[in-house]
């Protein structure tokens, strides 16, 4: 590829044609079915690839390329710590790497074993609020292994889902049941660090997908767009900058990726502009909301130069432990600036100064990163504010 580079007359087309063609390779790897259930495959795959373009994306004039092989680096990194969560974590619990790792709230109904007694088993019911467990419904059969059986009644405890097996009850009748190893609440969560790393891959490739379509090169050139309006100085805004704030009058609407909805109150991005930062909004899909984002919409085009944030769920010390807030949001302006910016995890306004100002109509603020809430997972914005 290195030559042919070197030898093409036109350097535009011959980079367009090389890019497409890194591409098409790293999607083949990305989303083919011969790798998406092996990671060491994908692994040895991806690095395969990077080897492959190492001395040609070195050329200057490649540097779109060179980006791109970047990016896809951080994957193959990413996909060698999922390698070793598996190899460290899931072997030495005798699970495998699709297992499903849970807490489990539920009734113990009664003990069951199979035929051949290599389980001793008790059926588990969900709870769900103050509803009477249905004793003819059971949710899944739990090996208790060295942990003892636990007391009738309602329980909780770690599970990590193994196989399938029969069952005959004490009445003789057959049931096929999931199995769950229970584990220990440190052992639950090691195998839930193990998942986040897994997590943590794909959403990786998420973020790869969306800063390099398929279209990317397709012209030869890049497609995300820089800040549209520089400031000549390339100097942010200082703290005490003059500039006036955006006030909610000028603010005419709000949109949101998701919202949760609980028990008929939607936490809408609405709530993180209403001057109320004990209220907020909290995005609605499972896990940490990555990619999650909420929309604010101006009267007209106005020049922005940064944002008050209060990252997180604001009404108490305690809601705000409990619950995920952003450890980063990347603001994605209607100029076609898109930037991110790192925020501390704590409760309280946060200034965050723009790199530099911004012209636009509308901002989008997305989760990129968020810190896991000690009970929930749900990642909430209390207030926001331009200035």
């Amino acid at each position: 590829m290195e030559t042919y580079y070197k030898k093409a007359k036109d350097k535009t087309k011959a980079k367009a044609e090389m890019g497409k063609a890194f591409l098409e390779e790293a999607y083949r790897i990305l989303e083919g079915d011969e790798f998406k259930n092996s990671s060491g495959k994908q692994l040895e795959a991806q690095n395969k690839l990077l080897n492959a373009t190492e001395s040609f994306v070195m050329n200057d004039e490649l540097q779109e390329l060179g980006k791109a092989r970047s990016a896809f680096k951080d994957i193959a990194v990413a996909n060698s710590q999922s390698m070793d969560a598996e190899n460290n974590i899931w072997k030495k619990y005798k699970v495998t790497a699709n297992s499903t790792v849970r807490r489990i709230d539920g009734y113990v109904l009664n003990k069951v074993q199979n035929s051949n007694s290599q389980y001793q088993c008790v059926q588990y019911e969900y709870i769900f609020g103050e509803a009477v467990p249905q004793i003819n419904n059971p949710i899944c059969v739990l090996d208790f292994g060295n942990y003892g059986y636990p007391k009738q009644g309602a329980q909780v405890v770690y599970g990590v889902k193994d196989t399938e097996a029969d069952f005959t009850d004490r009445a003789g009748f057959k049931t096929r049941m999931t199995i769950y190893k229970v584990v220990d609440e440190g052992v639950f969560t090691e195998l839930g660090n193990a998942k986040r790393i897994r997590a943590t891959k794909k959403y990786k490739e998420s973020e790869f997908k969306r800063l390099y379509p398929k279209d990317y090169f397709a012209n030869g050139s890049s497609v995300t767009k820089s800040n549209a309006n520089v400031d000549a100085s390339g100097q942010a805004p200082s703290a005490s900058s003059s500039v006036p704030s955006i006030s909610s009058g000028k603010i005419t609407n709000t949109t949101q990726s998701s919202a949760d909805n609980e028990n008929g109150y939607v936490h809408s991005a609405a709530l993180t502009v209403d001057g109320d930062i004990k209220t907020c909004w909290t995005e609605g899909v499972k896990g940490l909301g990555i990619g999650e984002y909420i929309q604010i919409y101006f009267n007209g085009t106005y020049k922005v130069c940064g944002l008050n944030i209060w990252a997180g769920h604001q009404k108490s010390q305690d809601l705000f432990y409990k619950n995920a807030r952003p450890a980063a949001i990347r603001v994605i302006g209607s100029d076609g600036s898109n930037i991110v910016y790192p925020l501390e995890d704590k409760m309280g306004m946060q200034r965050v100064n723009f790199t530099s100002p911004i012209h636009v109509s509308d901002v989008k603020i997305v989760v990129e990163k968020a810190v896991r809430g000690n009970k929930y997972e749900d990642t909430c914005i209390g207030e926001v504010s331009f200035f």
